[in-house]
């Protein structure tokens, strides 16, 4: 999908993102040189939006529009050349908060007996893998709310003779890790495990740390809910894998990410196993190594 120069303005659009496609067209002569009109190719089989964005840029009204032209739609940006620099800053954290929002709601959408279904599908694909298997000390998350279940994970065979731990939140920028020895309410309703009575294990003895997240994408970017908690603590674990486990309907097709995002090695689903170093066929829904 592409948009041809814009004539008027005399500059080319600049693609800021995928799914939704999102162009940022900087106008010399006001909101009437930009697009006034969709081109034919943006038109056909999608759902496209033009905005005038003058600064400062309101939020609510370019998520307004990514709402209405939806994952296979487009979203055209107008605004005035000199504030190009500024507008295009906001739009990947815009669209970043747009994307986690959508995710949460889809996860949350899912019936409670079809988040217990799908988790224990996504368990026992994370079981069957070398990542889990070779294992020993292994850090998982209490699940909350809509996210995807990891109870099934510490009764499973696979399971025996490890050790699990689980993060807790020590400040408003660092976590460490900790087997629980006792549990009490945390932040926001989370369980946490009490520092007082649990063992601290250092992150350099993790051998594999399994994520939630809102959103992924067949290349493995992860999204988080934004604190950047996990993208601080892994490069501490430097022995360990770090793979994420999530629904299917968390997925996106590209996920925009910052130089500080640490993307994970696989994702699991309920569905499949997406990896890192073997990129995801669409068009026929199987890994390479899968073909006959």
């Amino acid at each position: 999908m592409t948009i041809k120069r814009n004539h008027i303005a005399g500059e080319e659009p600049i693609r800021m993102a995928q799914s939704p496609d999102v162009y940022l067209v900087p106008c010399k002569n006001g909101p009437e040189c930009g697009l006034p009109k969709p081109p034919e190719e943006l038109l056909r089989g999608t759902k496209t939006v033009i905005l005038w964005v003058d600064q400062p840029v309101e939020e609510q009204e370019l998520r307004s529009a990514l709402d209405t032209a939806g994952e296979d739609g487009a979203v055209v940006v107008n605004c005035p050349a000199a504030h190009v620099e500024a507008i295009r800053a906001a739009i990947p954290p815009a669209l970043r908060r747009w994307q986690r929002r959508r995710k949460i709601r889809a996860r949350n959408d899912l019936s409670p007996e079809e988040r217990a279904k799908r988790s224990a599908g996504a368990v026992e694909r994370l079981t069957e893998s070398d990542l889990f298997r070779n294992a020993r000390t292994v850090m998982i998350y209490d699940h909350v709310r809509g996210e995807l279940s990891l109870d099934s994970l510490l009764t499973h065979p696979a399971s025996a003779g490890k050790r699990f731990c689980y993060p807790l939140c020590v400040s408003d920028t660092e976590m460490i890790a900790m087997v629980p020895g006792a549990w009490r309410p945390g932040a926001f309703g989370i369980r946490e495990p009490v520092r007082e009575l649990s063992l601290e294990i250092p992150p350099e003895e993790i051998d594999l740390v399994v994520c939630p997240g809102t959103a992924f994408d067949p290349a493995c970017n992860r999204m988080g809910m934004g604190g950047g908690y996990y993208d601080r603590y892994l490069p501490r674990c430097v022995r360990a894998h770090v793979v994420m486990v999530a629904f299917e309907v968390q997925k996106v097709p590209v996920l925009p990410v910052d130089l500080w995002d640490q993307p994970v090695e696989a994702v699991f689903t309920e569905a499949r196993v997406y990896r890192r170093d073997e990129p995801y066929t669409a068009e026929t829904d199987v890994f390479p190594e899968q073909k006959t």
